[in-house]
C-alpha cells in the first residue's frame, strides 16, 4: 500500500509541482579536523563596511581566530584590498605571533592573490560567515567598533 501511495504522488503533476524535498541535499562536506596545538589553524575574513565609518577612514574589520583557542587578533581598516590582507597578516600575525601552519580562508579576490598558497583550504560550511570559528565576533567587534566611535566624537 506504501507503494502504491508513493506511486500515485510521484505521478500527481499538481503533487510532484508543490512538494519540494524538504531534506539537506547530500555534499561532500567534511569537518575541519581541530589542530594538535595553538596557533596552528587560523580562520581570517573581513567584516563590513560598518557604519559609521572612524575619523581615520576605517570602515572594514579584518580579524583571523585560532581554531584551538578561539583567540582573536583584529583591527579596523579603511579598505578590503589584497595589500591590506597581506599587511595584517605579517604585521599583525606571523610577526607577533609566529608563523601558523595553515590558514582558512573564503574566496574572496582579497585572498585570492600571489602571497596566499594555492593549497590554501577552503571553509566547508555553507555560510558566509563560517569562516569564523567564533560566531559572535562579528556583532561583538562591529558593536565595539561603533561605541568606540561614538565616544570618540563626544570627546
Amino acid at each position: 500500500m506504501i507503494r502504491d501511495i508513493r506511486n500515485h504522488i510521484q505521478s500527481c503533476v499538481p503533487c510532484c509541482q508543490n512538494n519540494h524535498q524538504r531534506r539537506k541535499a547530500p555534499g561532500s562536506l567534511k569537518p575541519i579536523k581541530p589542530p594538535e596545538g595553538f596557533w596552528q589553524l587560523l580562520s581570517m575574513d573581513f567584516h563590513g563596511p560598518i557604519i559609521p565609518t572612524s575619523q581615520r577612514g576605517d570602515k572594514y574589520i579584518i580579524s583571523a581566530t585560532d581554531i584551538l583557542s578561539k583567540y582573536v587578533v583584529a583591527t579596523a581598516v579603511r579598505d578590503y584590498t589584497p595589500e591590506t590582507a597581506a599587511s595584517f597578516l605579517n604585521e599583525e600575525l606571523i610577526l607577533k605571533y609566529g608563523t601558523p601552519q595553515a590558514i582558512l580562508i573564503d574566496n574572496g579576490t582579497h585572498f585570492d592573490q600571489p602571497w596566499t598558497p594555492r593549497s590554501h583550504r577552503s571553509p566547508t560550511i555553507v555560510e558566509p560567515t563560517g569562516m569564523n570559528s567564533c560566531p559572535l565576533l562579528r556583532s561583538t567587534a562591529i558593536r565595539v567598533f561603533i561605541q568606540q566611535q561614538e565616544s570618540s566624537h563626544l570627546n
